[in-house]
């Protein structure tokens, strides 16, 4: 079943359940019907689409196994060959900065974004995500990281530091919100989507309540966003859209 997720996530860049809210997701995850929008899997083959299906199957006894995964049409003759994709300094540097980036909420806001990129957008992260994945899990640690900087020539790099420092390995989606470029991808229109999205209510603030839909720790994401915000103004009442912009896109001018 992970292993049908991390395909479909993998081929489609998006996951294959998905709910508004932590808890709609795993009732899509427990109720909703696997589908396979034509728009996103026009350009990938039927036998991937089998395969994934037969991974994703809810009973048990009907599942295809690992074994029959692996003996599948898909995997033995059309599966992609592993390819390498060189691991650039800068892509090193992005990562860095974000995870070392203070507040939980400007990383979530960088996934929320990330997601609603086009596949065009994010294929070449994508594509060094698989290559960085050397053991095939579904995530990037940290000694992956440094591997492919050694490997690379730059395994001195002071950026290695802030990515231990970060404690923990790095999801498909916080990988690809990690090395996408900010300047490109956090625009008015981008920011303005991820803001409505933690904005539950849709009264124009970010409140620890409408956090507590999506976040288990809301209290403490709300804490420390509206601690960082303060700079730029009071935080009664909620995260103003200015004030997420600030946290999110600190550089960036407003407007």
């Amino acid at each position: 079943w992970a292993c049908g997720v991390i395909m479909y996530m993998m081929l489609a860049g998006c996951p294959p359940f998905y709910g508004v809210t932590e808890e709609g997701t795993y009732d899509a995850i427990d109720h909703g019907k696997l589908t396979f929008p034509k728009e996103v899997w026009k350009g990938i083959s039927s036998e991937a689409t089998k395969l994934i299906a037969s991974m994703l199957e809810r009973d048990v006894r009907k599942r295809v196994t690992a074994a029959q995964a692996e003996a599948s049409e898909w995997v033995a003759t059309m599966a992609p060959k592993r390819f390498v994709v060189p691991f650039d300094q800068q892509s090193l540097h992005r990562i860095a900065a974000y995870a070392s980036t203070t507040t939980l909420l400007a990383r979530a806001a960088y996934q929320v974004v990330i997601l609603r990129l086009a596949e065009l957008q994010v294929k070449p992260y994508k594509d060094l995500f698989l290559t960085l994945d050397s053991s095939g899990d579904g995530t990037i640690s940290a000694e992956e990281i440094a591997d492919a900087a050694e490997e690379s020539g730059f395994g001195d790099d002071p950026a290695l530091e802030k990515i231990r420092a970060y404690g923990q390995a790095f999801s498909y989606t916080e990988f690809l919100a990690a090395c996408s470029d900010k300047s490109s991808v956090l625009t008015q229109w981008s920011i303005g989507g991820a803001f409505r999205f933690f904005d539950r209510q849709g009264d124009g603030v970010i409140t620890e309540q409408s956090l507590k839909e999506i976040f288990s720790e809301a209290e403490t994401v709300y804490a420390e966003a509206a601690a960082e915000a303060a700079v730029e103004g009071e935080c009664k009442e909620g995260l103003s859209a200015e004030q997420f912009e600030r946290l999110v896109a600190p550089t960036r001018p407003i407007g």
